[in-house]
């Protein structure tokens, strides 16, 4: 029996290791082949069951993805010296999610892994770089600006509104950081997805593998939440007359998509690398 081209040898050693995940086998041969070192034959191949499983999450492959979720959950264990809470393994989690299967401005970060070496550790690399940032946001998180919330003064801005502004200064960004705060680590990642990395409902849809409906009534309910905690908070803190609270929420409610981006923005100068 002839011996099997290396490629193709590759794609069996692959299948063999993961049999529930799903991937064109001329896609697959193609991209092994591609990152083969042609001037040096003694360079080691790239790693065919790891290339196999990022391409075919890539691909959207549900059991693929469902195994990522679980190698990145298990590295982040290994990172127990950071003391992060449980919502801030979970955030860390669906970021590092979102870099490595939507991307941004540079495009999907798991089509960078070239399977040089073991997924595992090029994932680590990537957990611990985050939870750096993480720590460095933590210690230096900047006061929240009320002018974000309740827009700049002018002289064409309702007077009764300008009043009330002053009068509880300081208290509608505090009630409002509490607010986000106060949602559930899937909420928050939804508020930020949408607002600060741009994703469509389709593209949120595909990221937590639902209906782009079901994605609309998620983000839907997180903006829910956030006015009424909002407007229930300051009231009870303030004891401000609900027709007062009521005609403020009516301008933080219009100015919402601004808000919750300032509110999710990492600190100047500890953007995520």
């Amino acid at each position: 029996m002839p011996t099997p081209a290396p490629a193709d040898q590759a794609l069996q050693e692959a299948r063999a290791a993961w049999p529930s995940v799903t991937l064109d086998g001329k896609a697959f041969k193609a991209r092994w082949s591609s990152l083969l070192d042609p001037d040096d034959p003694e360079a080691p191949a790239p790693l065919g069951p790891d290339l196999y499983l990022a391409m075919a999450c890539l691909a959207n492959d549900a059991p693929a993805q469902a195994e990522l979720r679980k190698m990145i959950v298990g590295q982040l264990q290994q990172l127990a010296h950071f003391r992060f809470s449980r919502e801030d393994q979970e955030e860390l989690a669906q970021h590092t999610l979102t870099a490595l299967l939507v991307g941004g401005a540079k495009g999907k970060k798991l089509a960078q892994y070239a399977a040089r070496g073991p997924i595992q550790g090029w994932l680590r690399v990537l957990l611990t770089r985050a939870a750096l940032d993480r720590v460095q946001r933590n210690r230096a998180a900047p006061p929240a600006d009320e002018e974000v919330l309740l827009g700049l003064p002018g002289p064409d801005r309702d007077a009764e509104l300008e009043s009330l502004k002053a009068k509880y200064k300081g208290q509608f960004s505090e009630v409002f950081r509490f607010a986000i705060q106060s949602l559930t680590p899937r909420q928050r990642n939804l508020l930020r997805q949408h607002y600060l990395d741009d994703l469509s409902l389709e593209e949120l849809g595909a990221l937590y593998q639902v209906h782009r409906a079901t994605a609309a009534r998620w983000l839907l309910e997180a903006r829910q939440q956030v006015m009424t905690t909002t407007r229930d908070e300051i009231g009870r803190r303030t004891g401000i007359p609900r027709m007062e609270v009521d005609s403020l929420m009516r301008v933080v409610q219009s100015r919402l998509d601004l808000s919750a981006g300032f509110f999710l923005t990492p600190p100047k100068g500890a953007e995520p690398k």
